[in-house]
């Protein structure tokens, strides 16, 4: 799964880390599949994700 995904502190910095991105990735994982984030600034990642059909899904914080 490729998720489009913005860079705001505390949900997915720099590093795609924070809770958000935990809280994704522990998800999939037990769902038993994997996920790559895609960062954004912020409002990029809708319109990335509207424009870019390889992406999946957009996340939401």
């Amino acid at each position: 799964m490729k998720i489009a995904v913005p860079v705001l502190s505390g949900h997915f910095d720099e590093n795609i880390d924070g809770r958000s991105a935990a809280a994704l990735r522990a998800i999939y994982s037990e769902c038993g599949n994997s996920v790559e984030f895609i960062p954004y600034r912020w409002g990029q990642h809708w319109l990335a994700f509207e424009d870019d059909k390889s992406i999946d899904a957009v996340a939401l914080v």
